[in-house]
């Protein structure tokens, strides 16, 4: 016996007898596709998820080194300017306001609400949120579980090629599934592996929206300087630091230099804002500092107390090898001493201490494009706030088009922000169709 519910739903699939109808389609499976499927789930809608991976969530199971940092207990609209990353603020796009008003309806106190209630146990790691397993398998689990449990149907491995849009409102996909709502979750250019390709961009695009140019976020910055073949592979403690547009940013963390530049967590936090300098014709110029827990003129005395430790027939035989041996990693100790010597160097006690100081606190390095998008871990730019209403994700220029995370033009600094960008984006757009479906009953 079919329960009427029943018969609703399968009246609502077969529409017509050449398309499989629904009432909404998400396309892209990731963490927002997924999300906004199980928030617009009612017990008598129907929810497609189209996704191009041979598995839903498949970036997810990428995130958080494996450990997917869902969010951050600093991702709330009362605390922009406050995040342990040292970057004010935590997400940036071409609007402010835009993302402050979605990150307001739906922050990570409700993302941690919203896993509990699903089934997932998080756990907080010093401000950052992560699955009590600390697997990302775990989230993926959860919501592809959800998904199955809901009646949502999934179709992988599917490429969307075609999407239009009939005079009766309803979208066409690939001349076979039809809706009354379209969402796009296809996600950003970044990780191509995971399923990452733009082609969101384009179905947007063929709709009447406007894209910002996406550039690569989350990412090593490659920098000019020979320098840094003596370095590969070195990580050390440090803080990097620029101007822009007026205003000092510096970010404090472990720093990795590469054959090609700068890597790890503080170079991807500020790569965004460096990929956008160089993208309008910046020369933007980083300042490295190797010990950023000691102020300079207390780095000049240490050096000198050093430089009195050498004997004196000694002093004059590679004094600043010697003065930096107990301090600093011998790779950054080797460039350094470079760095001082182009400088010029000098065998005047007072003189020396201050110049080699100056070489570890304002080791300069010079941008000049990020890491390909392969090798980032989000996208900056994307599809134009001003024509998506930030209280329902829906299109400004055609009614029943959604978007929802990575594709639209915010992005956020490492620490969990990106995923709480896609779980609040999917918040709103879910409750918005329930809302819409509970209006047509």
């Amino acid at each position: 016996m079919y329960s009427r519910k029943k018969l609703l739903q399968d009246s609502r699939k077969t529409k017509n007898n050449l398309n499989m109808f629904y009432d909404i389609i998400i396309i892209g499976g990731g963490a927002s596709g997924l999300c906004t499927a199980i928030q617009s789930k009612t017990e008598i809608n129907t929810v497609l998820v189209l996704d191009h991976n041979s598995i839903p969530g498949k970036k997810i199971l990428s995130t958080g080194n494996g450990r997917c940092n869902l969010t951050n207990v600093n991702a709330s609209v009362d605390l922009f300017d406050s995040n342990p990353e040292g970057l004010i603020p935590y997400m940036t796009s071409g609007d402010p306001l835009f993302y402050q008003q979605v990150i307001s309806q739906f922050d990570c106190h409700d993302t941690v609400n919203f896993f509990a209630e699903n089934g997932l146990l998080c756990t907080d790691k010093n401000g950052y949120i992560y699955p009590r397993s600390e697997q990302a398998v775990s989230v993926q689990e959860v919501l592809k579980n959800r998904c199955e449990d809901l009646g949502i149907d999934v179709v992988v491995n599917h490429d969307v090629r075609s999407i239009t849009k009939k005079k009766d409102h309803e979208f066409v996909v690939d001349s076979r599934y039809e809706c009354l709502n379209l969402v796009l979750a296809t996600g950003g250019l970044s990780g191509a592996s995971t399923g990452n390709d733009g082609s969101g961009y384009k179905m947007a695009q063929s709709f009447g929206h406007h894209l910002i140019d996406p550039t690569p976020a989350l990412c090593g910055i490659r920098c000019s300087d020979q320098i840094f073949r003596y370095l590969k592979g070195t990580r050390t403690d440090g803080r990097l630091s620029f101007k822009a547009q007026g205003k000092e940013i510096s970010v404090h963390g472990n720093i990795q230099f590469t054959d090609y530049g700068i890597s790890g967590i503080p170079a991807f936090q500020i790569s965004s804002i460096i990929g956008y300098m160089l993208a309008i014709g910046e020369t933007p110029v980083i300042t490295v500092d190797l010990m950023p827990e000691i102020a300079l003129y207390e780095l000049v005395n240490l050096l000198y107390r050093n430089y009195k430790l050498i004997p004196a027939k000694k002093r004059y035989d590679k004094p600043a090898q010697r003065m930096l041996a107990g301090i600093l990693n011998q790779n950054v100790i080797n460039a350094v001493i470079r760095r001082f010597s182009a400088a010029g160097s000098t065998n005047d006690p007072d003189a020396m201490c201050l110049a080699l100081a100056r070489a570890i606190k304002l080791f300069q390095v010079h941008p000049y494009e990020l890491m390909p998008f392969e090798n980032a871990q989000t996208t900056a730019g994307g599809i134009c706030t001003d024509e998506i209403d930030p209280l329902t994700m829906e299109s400004k220029l055609v009614k029943g088009l959604f978007f929802t995370g990575e594709m639209i033009d915010v992005n956020g600094i490492c620490g969990g922000y990106n995923l709480q960008w896609a779980f609040s984006t999917a918040s709103i757009c879910g409750k918005t169709l329930q809302a819409r479906q509970s209006l047509r009953l």
